[in-house]
């Protein structure tokens, strides 16, 4: 049998995938024998937001279990672009290639988002790509009088 469950607090926590949010992946080759699914827990700091990025290879399909954010998103051509408010319950999609952001909106709270990496079975072949630079994190930051050293997850 190859079934099992994985516990969150035996996963470490990866502060270098998507600063500053902080990511746990749970289900991916290393954990299981998932053939074509990552699946992981992000903590997104309050008042905090990641670069855009793309996932090349893979669907991303997310879901806000904590806090409120606002998702930006646009096609890979640039042709289409959209945006919208996050709150518990929210469920988001994310085609493979199209570029994406996540924002907390939220000064006093920390969101908690569950994902899925679709059709790849680690993080590594998702060919996740930044798009934003990196100091797009730290201008964010510094226009609410913060800094990456404020930041808890």
């Amino acid at each position: 049998m190859k079934s099992k469950l994985i516990r969150l607090e035996d996963r470490a926590m990866d502060k270098n995938f998507e600063p500053p949010f902080g990511i746990q992946f749970l289900i991916n080759k290393e954990t299981c024998p998932s053939q074509r699914v990552v699946l992981g827990y992000t903590v997104m700091p309050p008042n905090s937001r990641n670069q855009g990025h793309v996932h090349l290879n893979a669907e991303v399909v997310w879901h806000m279990m904590a806090g409120h954010n606002y998702h930006l998103w646009r096609s890979q051509d640039g042709t289409k672009s959209g945006g919208g408010p996050g709150s518990p319950g929210t469920f988001g999609y994310v085609s493979a290639g199209d570029y994406h952001t996540g924002i907390n909106t939220r000064p006093d709270l920390k969101g908690e988002v569950i994902f899925c990496y679709a059709g790849v079975n680690n993080q590594a072949d998702a060919g996740t790509v930044n798009v934003d630079p990196p100091e797009i994190v730290l201008e964010h930051l510094a226009a609410r009088g913060m800094t990456l050293d404020d930041l808890q997850l």
